[in-house]
């Protein structure tokens, strides 16, 4: 079984120690809050987790925070969402208070997971942008290095030409210090 790595640990961890985050949200335990809901950005206990993947992944992806991997974009789910948030939008919504699973399955939850989604792409959306132009002016600024990299390609081409070139048994090839060498002289 796969681990949460150090920095998604470090970022639940963060998330988890907001205000609602410590309790689960469905029947309020603060023992073993070590699961979410990622679509819904929510916290829950061991317990609910059973009921929360007996609903669907498309009512609710379940993750364990100890345990399982986490990518950017689920990490982005739980910044945005949160137990607190959740509860009120419901709330707003008239779905809190219904049965579990007519609570997640409800018009409420599922308008609290497409504003969730719609705030995700977004910030995604904007992390892309920004990451495109700031590597814009990295490149800029990395020309020495690119232009080594750059040799380092135009050399790896030429080896590969004359290895097809020759077109004869790897006996015949230039021994691998000679191709290392030739490397080193550019």
């Amino acid at each position: 079984m796969s681990s949460c790595t150090p920095a998604a640990k470090k970022i639940l961890d963060a998330i988890m120690a907001e205000k609602g985050n410590n309790r689960c949200i469905d029947c309020g335990s603060k023992l073993s809050v070590d699961w979410a809901s990622v679509n819904l950005g929510v916290f829950f206990c061991i317990d609910c987790s059973g009921r929360h993947r007996s609903f669907g992944v498309h009512i609710s992806f379940v993750r364990s925070v100890t345990m399982d991997k986490w990518d950017d974009k689920q990490l982005a789910f739980m910044k945005a969402g949160g137990n607190k948030l959740c509860k009120e939008f419901l709330k707003e919504h008239d779905s809190y208070d219904f049965p579990q699973a007519q609570r997640w399955a409800s018009k409420g939850a599922e308008k609290w997971r497409q504003k969730l989604r719609a705030q995700v792409e977004s910030s995604m959306k904007k992390k892309k942008k920004k990451a495109a132009s700031s590597s814009e002016s990295e490149s800029d600024s990395s020309s020495e290095s690119s232009s080594c990299e750059e040799e380092v390609a135009v050399v790896v081409k030429k080896v590969v030409k004359k290895e097809k070139e020759i077109k004869t048994p790897a006996s015949h090839l230039p021994k691998k210090s000679q191709v290392v060498n030739d490397l080193i002289d550019l």
